[in-house]
C-alpha cells in the first residue's frame, strides 16, 4: 500500500501544470469543457495551441515515477483528496473497515473513494497504470492541516489505513501523514524521494520537497 496521489481544485491550473513540469513531471491528461463539450487537450498539444480559447479544465494529470498528481479548475483552491495504490486484498479490507466505522465508500470501476469525517476523501486505486514503471520518485510524507475537532478521528483513520498513531501522525512502513491544527483543511507539505534537490511551493500552496525537513 503506497501513498501516490493528491488532488486540488484551483484557479491556477496552467501555473500548476508548469510548476510540476519544471520538476520533471509529464502531462498525461488534459480534460476540459469547451462550449459545453468535453474534449481532451493532451500532449503534444501545448497551451500555445489552446490557451486563448475558453476551456474549463475538469482535470489535468501529471505523473513521474510512482507519483500521480491531478488538479482541476475551481473558483478558489480547495484540497479534495489523497490516494493510495492498493492490492485487491488491501482494497477489500479497507472497505470492510470503512463499513465497520460506518464510513461511506463509493466503489467504481476505476477507483474507490472513502468518505471520512476528515475534510478530504481517500482514494483507493488498484490500477497500476496510473503511475509510470519508474520506481522513483515515491511520495513518502504529507503534512495536512485540519481543525481541532477533526483530530479526534485520527485513530479511526489509522485503523482504516492500517497505520499506527503516534501523536498527530499516522505512520505506515511505506508512508507517513502528519496532521497539524489549522482553521482550514489544506495540504501544506509533501515530501518525495528523488535524486533532484528541490524545495518550493506550488501554485495551490503545497510546499514540495525531496526530503523531510
Amino acid at each position: 500500500m503506497r501513498l501516490f496521489h493528491y488532488h486540488h481544485w484551483t484557479p491556477y491550473v496552467r501555473e500548476t501544470e508548469a510548476f510540476y513540469q519544471k520538476l520533471g513531471f509529464e502531462v498525461t491528461l488534459r480534460l476540459g469543457n469547451q462550449k459545453g463539450e468535453i474534449k481532451t487537450f493532451n500532449p503534444p498539444l501545448t497551451w500555445e495551441d489552446f490557451g486563448d480559447q475558453k476551456v474549463t479544465f475538469r482535470i489535468i494529470e501529471v505523473r513521474q515515477g510512482q507519483v500521480n498528481i491531478t488538479f482541476g479548475h475551481g473558483k478558489k483552491t480547495i484540497f479534495d483528496h489523497i490516494g493510495f495504490l492498493v492490492e485487491p486484498a488491501e482494497h477489500d479490507e479497507i472497505c470492510r473497515r470503512a463499513e465497520t466505522l460506518g464510513w461511506k465508500t463509493e466503489v467504481g470501476e476505476r477507483r474507490t473513494f472513502v468518505d471520512t469525517p476528515l475534510p478530504f476523501r481517500i482514494e483507493l486505486q488498484p490500477r497500476k497504470d496510473v503511475v509510470t514503471p519508474d520506481p522513483d520518485p515515491l511520495l513518502k510524507q504529507m503534512q495536512i492541516y485540519i481543525n481541532r475537532g477533526d483530530m479526534k478521528v485520527l485513530a479511526d483513520t489509522g485503523y482504516l489505513l492500517g497505520a499506527s498513531q503516534e501523536g498527530h501522525q499516522l505512520v505506515h512502513e511505506e508512508w507517513m501523514l502528519d496532521f497539524q491544527e489549522g482553521q482550514d483543511a489544506l495540504l501544506n507539505k509533501v515530501a518525495f524521494t528523488s535524486g533532484r534537490v528541490f524545495e518550493d511551493r506550488d501554485p495551490t500552496g503545497v510546499y514540495v520537497l525531496n526530503s523531510v525537513h
